[in-house]
């Protein structure tokens, strides 16, 4: 199975996009399984899922995307529109699926 460490690889802002509630649970397992942290230091399952995630180079994840303006921004990262930034389809990474960046 891939990790969300080794999508720390990429070199540029990474955001994981979530189809729906499971997959975001799975997503925040994963990622606490893997030691990853909230911003503020909480374990990611104890938090509410959301659908839209960055990730950080120090191993840590916040949501994103959330009111007009971050929902305006988060498209524009799914449609390939931001220089230095990778939309993960979470769904079709850990799949095994070749094509999961989004815009690409």
């Amino acid at each position: 199975m891939r990790t969300l460490e080794k999508l720390l690889e990429l070199d540029g802002k990474i955001y994981i996009r979530l189809d729906n509630s499971e997959t975001a649970k799975r997503f925040l397992r994963n990622a606490e399984r893997e030691g990853f942290l909230m911003q503020g230091g909480k374990k990611p399952t104890e938090c509410e899922p959301n659908y839209f995630y960055r990730v950080f180079h120090d191993k840590t994840i916040e949501p994103s995307g959330r009111g007009f303006a971050g929902s305006m921004y988060k498209h524009t990262i799914m449609n390939g529109l931001v220089a230095d930034s990778f939309s993960i389809d979470y769904s079709r990474y850990i799949s095994g699926e070749k094509s999961y960046i989004d815009g690409k």
